[in-house]
């Protein structure tokens, strides 16, 4: 998928008169999302133009983004395309979470950058270009109400943002694309469910690779899942694989996570193949991922998620709730 980014960006640069060799010579085989993020800073100092996300993020299509673009185009809806939004996410761009917010009929996505992220506007113009970009291409209509939010001041080339095509406000207290809530029942014209669930299947596999392959923080995550819902304390953890607590925190450093986070993940991931069974009552599925009192759990998935975990579970049950 991201070399399909990096053709994608190569593609933007030869349009400014920018040889490809300059960039990246040769073109890698495979491309992890740190080393395209590497390219794309260096792609801004190249043809030094800060605004370079914004015309790169107009420029992805459906197919740069490979089986998580197919699973998106073939939702039923704009609610499906959503969940299938933030659900996958990580595998287009780690270091940007998605996270759905309803308020008084108004929609927000969310966008929010890990802590790997130095330079905001770079990340939020390149997602928030593509979204709304792709918005049209699978509706081909007017979203309701779409604008998009920003949390910092408008930059020296906030003119380009016109591109987007949709009112663009800086300074607000989220970066979001925002419209009306009557966007979660627009039917996709291109909706097909047999491509949708061939498409998850396979973005979940993707993301379960992903996850195996990453460092010290893979290790803790597959000791996590095969723990059967006792979550160890950091300490115990750091026991286990043979290390100080000390040495653990500076390692998950540098891969830019925290043991918590990773816990909050594996948590999450479980909560949502409990919650798709559709018969499992909220109370026993806080139990079996360790939580004491259901309450907590209920306010950890609602952060983790945007929604309710009744209102994940009415909208992804596989089976009916009895």
């Amino acid at each position: 998928m991201h070399i399909a980014y990096l053709t994608t960006l190569i593609e933007e640069l030869e349009s400014r008169g920018i040889n490809s060799s300059d960039l990246v010579d040769p073109i890698p085989v495979e491309l992890s999302p740190q080393q395209l993020d590497v390219l794309l800073h260096k792609a801004i100092q190249l043809c030094h133009d800060p605004s370079l996300g914004l015309s790169f993020g107009m420029r992805l299509n459906v197919a740069s983004h490979g089986m998580l673009g197919y699973a998106i185009m073939s939702s039923r809806n704009g609610q499906q395309l959503i969940n299938g939004l933030t659900r996958f996410s990580r595998l287009a761009m780690p270091s940007i979470t998605l996270t759905p917010v309803e308020k008084a009929g108004q929609f927000q996505l969310v966008c929010r950058a890990t802590s790997a992220v130095t330079d905001l506007a770079p990340h939020m113009e390149i997602v928030l270009a593509t979204l709304v970009a792709g918005a049209r291409s699978i509706f081909n209509k007017r979203i309701p109400g779409a604008a998009v939010w920003l949390s910092y001041p408008a930059p020296e080339h906030s003119a380009k943002y016109n591109q987007l095509r949709i009112p663009v406000l800086f300074g607000q207290a989220e970066c979001a694309l925002v419209c009306d809530r009557t966007f979660l029942e627009m039917e996709l014209p291109s909706a097909n469910p047999v491509l949708a669930e061939i498409g998850q299947r396979q973005c979940y596999e993707m993301l379960g690779d992903m996850k195996k392959r990453a460092g010290i923080a893979g290790i803790i995550r597959a000791e996590l899942m095969k723990a059967n819902g006792e979550f160890a304390a950091q300490d115990a953890m750091a026991k286990k694989l043979a290390m100080s607590g000390r040495t653990l925190r500076r390692q998950l450093a540098v891969e830019q996570t925290s043991y918590r986070d990773i816990v909050d993940e594996v948590r999450f991931e479980l909560a949502q193949r409990y919650l798709e069974t559709g018969y499992l009552p909220i109370t026993e599925i806080a139990v079996l991922l360790d939580y004491e009192d259901p309450s907590n759990f209920r306010r950890a998935f609602k952060r983790w998620s945007g929604i309710t975990a009744q209102q994940w579970q009415k909208n992804h049950a596989v089976a009916p709730k009895t």
